[in-house]
């Protein structure tokens, strides 16, 4: 019985000793970092809106010609972020948004 304790305490002391270490190197590490803030669609200029809406555009066009495994859900997933700068841009420039559509059913 004894030996079987020994054994428990030499395995889990090079666990316990490595997770302290970790924890440590992090609480250490993360007293340097500063905390950033995210930045707003509201915030951007209409510069860099209008950078993103040519970003999203090549991209919605390489998807479009790839063959790429679950096209339509990235495709989809561009189209939104396109539609979102949209309306950003809108906003940027005074103009009101328009409503929004509902997501078509799929029928599922």
């Amino acid at each position: 019985m004894r030996v079987l304790a020994l054994y428990a305490v030499l395995v889990a002391t090079p666990i316990v000793v490595l997770l302290a270490a970790g924890r440590a190197l992090e609480l250490w590490c993360g007293s340097y970092r500063t905390p950033r803030r995210p930045e707003r669609a509201a915030g951007r200029g209409i510069e860099r809106l209008a950078a993103d809406m040519r970003r999203l555009e090549a991209e919605h066009r390489r998807i479009a010609r790839s063959d790429l495994p679950a096209r339509v859900v990235r495709l989809r997933g561009v189209a939104m972020a396109y539609d979102d700068t949209l309306l950003a841009c809108c906003g940027a420039v005074g103009l009101a948004s328009p409503p929004r559509r509902s997501a078509p059913s799929t029928g599922c």
